[in-house]
C-alpha cells in the first residue's frame, strides 16, 4: 500500500475505505469485510451515526492499533451547554468513545460553517496532547482554506471534498501543494452521476487495461497524489477497489480523463446560501448515544445509497411528507433553485370541504361523499347509483382538473340521495333543493333520468 506524507510527518496511506451512507446496522458486517480484504485506513464520522459500529468491528478484528489509519469527523458546534471550544472537545471524546480508541489518527471539521475557529482551537490542542496525531479539514474551499491557515498555528494536515473525473479541483490542489495541506476525495465514482460507469472515455481506457471504470477511477487519482476513500458494502468490489496498484494509465490517457473535468459539483455548493443555511440547522447532541432525529435528515439534493433507502431509518413522518419529490436517478440538481421548486408548502388556495387539513404523515385520501352517505345508512349495494353519480361528476369535470379551483369550489356538487327516502329530508340534487315534500324521491329521480325506469 502506497502512503502520503502529511506536512506533521504522519504516514497515510493513499486508498482507504469510506462509511459514508452505509446503514448502521450493516456498517459492522462491511468494516470487517473490509479489514479482511486488506484495508487498513477506515474514514467515518460523527454524521455518520455509524461511529460505534466502526468500532465494534475494529475490536472484532484483533488487528493492532497501530497498523490502522482511523478518521472521523467533527460536526458543526452550536454551544448548548457552553463554548463551541469545549464542545468542540466534547463531540472528540464521545467519537473516541464510540469507536473504542484512545487516540484518532486523523480529526476533520466536517463542514466550513459556524464558529469553525473555535473548533480548530480545540482542535490544536488535542494534536498537541496526543489524542489526534493529526488534524484537519474537509468541503474548504481556497479562500476559507487560506483565510484558517494564515490566522491560526497550525497548518491543516489534510483537506477532504469532492473530487472525482467531473470535478477535479486540479487549481485547488496546486494551492493546497503549495500550503502543505493533503488532498482527500470523497465520492471518487460521484455515486455514478453522468453516467459516470459507462462514459466512453473512462471505458475506452478500462478496456485497454483489461479493469474496471472503477478500478481506472481510482488510480487516476492515485496518480494524482489524491488520497481516496472509496465505499462498497459488497467484498469482491472492496477486493477489487483495492487492486489498483498493478498497472499504470499513460499521460494520454490522464490527458483524456482531465478533458472531463466540468469545473463544478454533481452534489451542492457549499456557498450557496440556502445550503449554507440547511446544513448550519443540522443539529446533534452531545451524548454519546442522543443524536438528534433531524441532524441527519439528508438534503434533497443529496442521494442516498440503495441500502439506505428504508423506513426504519427514517424520522417519523418523513418518506411521506414529500410525497410529489420525485426525481430521475441521473439528476444531479443544485443550488437554491433545485430547493425552490422542492419546497414542502401546500397550494395556497383554500381547500374543498370534503378535505381534511394536510396530514404531516402524506396526502390527504378523498373520500366520495355518496359513499360516506351510504355508510352512515348501513348499505353499499347501491351499484347503479353509484354508477350515475360518477359519470355526472365525470361530465362535469370534463373540462377543469379534478382539483381546479372553478371544479372544486364554483360549481354545484351532486349529494347522494338513497331510493325510498322523502324529498322532505332536505336532500339537494344539482344544487337545487327539491320543495314538494309530498313526493317520492326515486320516482322523481326516474322522471329525471338518474334512475332507469324500468
Amino acid at each position: 500500500m502506497k502512503n502520503v506524507t502529511l506536512n506533521n510527518g504522519v504516514e497515510m496511506p493513499i486508498l482507504g475505505f469510506g462509511a459514508f451512507q452505509i446503514p448502521e446496522e450493516e456498517t459492522q458486517a462491511a468494516v470487517e469485510a473490509a479489514l479482511a480484504a486488506g484495508y487498513r485506513h477506515l474514514d467515518t464520522a460523527a454524521s455518520y451515526r455509524n461511529e460505534e459500529a466502526v468500532g465494534a468491528a475494529l475490536k472484532a478484528s484483533g488487528i493492532k492499533r497501530e497498523d490502522l489509519f482511523i478518521t472521523t469527523k467533527l460536526w458543526i458546534q452550536h454551544a448548548p451547554t457552553g463554548s463551541v471550544y469545549d464542545d468542540s472537545k466534547g463531540s472528540f471524546q464521545n467519537s473516541l468513545n464510540r469507536l473504542g480508541l484512545d487516540y484518532m489518527d486523523l480529526y476533520l471539521i466536517h463542514q466550513p460553517l459556524g464558529d469553525y475557529y473555535s473548533e480548530w482551537r480545540a482542535m490544536q490542542d488535542l494534536n498537541k496532547e496526543g489524542l489526534a496525531r493529526a488534524i484537519g479539514v474537509s468541503n474548504f474551499h481556497p479562500d476559507r482554506l487560506v483565510d484558517l491557515i494564515d490566522h491560526n498555528e497550525t497548518v491543516p494536515a489534510v483537506n477532504q471534498i469532492e473530487t472525482h473525473p467531473f470535478h477535479q479541483h486540479a487549481a485547488d490542489q496546486e494551492l493546497m501543494k503549495e500550503r502543505g495541506v493533503q488532498i482527500e476525495s470523497w465520492g471518487p465514482f460521484a455515486e455514478g452521476r453522468n453516467n459516470l460507469f459507462t462514459d466512453p472515455v473512462l471505458s475506452a481506457i478500462a478496456d485497454t487495461h483489461g479493469r474496471s471504470v472503477a478500478q481506472v477511477v481510482l488510480r487516476w487519482l492515485i496518480q494524482r497524489d489524491v488520497v481516496v476513500i472509496p465505499k462498497s458494502v459488497r467484498p469482491e468490489r472492496m477486493a477489487q477497489n483495492l487492486d489498483v496498484f498493478g498497472f499504470t494509465l499513460t499521460d494520454e490517457q490522464m490527458t483524456r480523463i482531465a478533458a472531463l473535468d466540468t469545473g463544478a459539483s454533481l452534489f451542492f455548493d457549499h456557498r450557496d446560501p440556502a445550503m449554507v443555511s440547511w446544513l448550519g440547522g443540522r443539529r446533534y447532541n452531545q451524548a454519546p448515544d442522543s443524536l438528534d432525529h433531524q441532524s441527519h435528515e439528508r438534503h434533497p439534493a443529496v442521494r442516498p445509497s440503495r441500502g439506505s433507502r428504508r423506513p426504519d431509518r427514517c424520522p417519523a413522518g418523513r418518506r411521506n411528507s414529500r410525497p410529489h419529490t420525485k426525481r430521475n436517478r441521473n439528476d444531479a440538481p443544485t443550488g437554491s433553485g433545485f430547493i425552490a421548486r422542492h419546497r414542502r408548502a401546500w397550494p395556497k388556495r383554500p381547500p374543498h370541504p370534503d378535505q381534511q387539513p394536510p396530514s404531516r404523515h402524506g396526502p390527504v385520501r378523498h373520500r366520495d361523499p355518496g359513499q360516506r352517505h351510504l355508510e352512515r345508512q348501513g348499505t353499499d349495494d347501491h351499484d347503479h347509483l353509484h354508477r350515475k353519480l360518477r359519470l355526472h361528476r365525470q361530465n362535469r369535470l370534463s373540462d377543469h382538473h379534478p382539483r381546479h379551483e372553478r371544479a372544486r369550489h364554483h360549481r354545484p356538487r351532486l349529494q347522494t340521495v338513497l331510493p325510498g327516502a322523502t324529498i322532505g329530508e332536505g336532500l339537494a340534487v344539482k344544487g337545487e333543493e327539491v320543495r314538494d315534500a309530498g313526493a317520492d324521491v326515486q320516482s322523481w329521480l326516474k322522471s329525471t333520468g338518474l334512475l332507469p325506469t324500468g
